[in-house]
């Protein structure tokens, strides 16, 4: 099998996870970070590996989740004095962009997005 071509936003990395035991070749030109040597990412690759697809769903699930808990959290820190729903507007905008947050604010009778 040859070397597979990244997709427009996934990185080398997930190309790079293992079949059966063994992690694919070339992962280690792909360092995760500065601050993890090499073996604590090989054994952490494994142990993704061995988990089943539903599991890795569900942790990529609860990834997305705290990262918008915390980007509410800046929401609120940011603008005090929005109500919920403007903020969750304001993370509307964040995440996919001013055109589906305007229509989210219209639909929430909101007017526009601000």
């Amino acid at each position: 099998m040859g070397r597979q071509t990244p997709v427009r936003g996934i990185s080398f990395r997930s190309y790079n996870l293992r079949r059966g035991e063994q992690l694919l070749p070339g992962y280690e030109n792909y360092p995760m970070s500065r601050d993890t040597s090499p073996e604590a990412e090989r054994v952490y690759f494994q142990l993704l590996a061995k988990k089943s697809s539903v599991e890795r769903l569900e942790m990529v699930s609860q990834l997305n989740a705290a990262v918008r808990a915390l980007a509410m959290s800046g929401l609120r820190e940011r603008y005090p004095n929005e109500t919920e729903v403007d903020l969750k507007v304001r993370l509307a905008e964040l995440l996919y962009g001013a055109d589906v947050a305007k229509r989210i604010a219209k639909g929430l009778g909101k007017g526009s997005a601000k």
